[in-house]
């Protein structure tokens, strides 16, 4: 069973790069951006843009011309082609 990476809050990430512990009046406020659509929320307005563009209720446009995989966005294609069907190790 592959180990889940436990997902942190800004206020930790850098805490714990750091190696501070932050009082929560300490704390930097960040603006966060919200869609709409599905509510979900970004860190980036950029973040916000591309998920409107290319994720938000799309169907997935590009698919492996190898497996049955699909995604929504083409650079998620290529990582899959790269990884998955033209390993490193085959290349050398």
């Amino acid at each position: 069973m592959k180990a889940r990476r436990r997902k942190y809050s800004l206020r930790e990430g850098i805490s714990r790069r750091l190696g501070v512990r932050w009082v929560a009046s300490d704390a930097p406020e960040v603006e966060m951006y919200t869609c709409a659509k599905c509510s979900k929320t970004y860190r980036l307005q950029n973040s916000l843009y591309k998920h409107q563009q290319f994720d938000c209720g799309k169907e997935p446009r590009f698919s492996c011309p190898h497996c049955p995989f699909k995604t929504k966005r083409k650079e998620n294609l290529r990582g899959h082609v790269l990884t998955r069907h033209f390993p490193l190790q085959e290349l050398m």
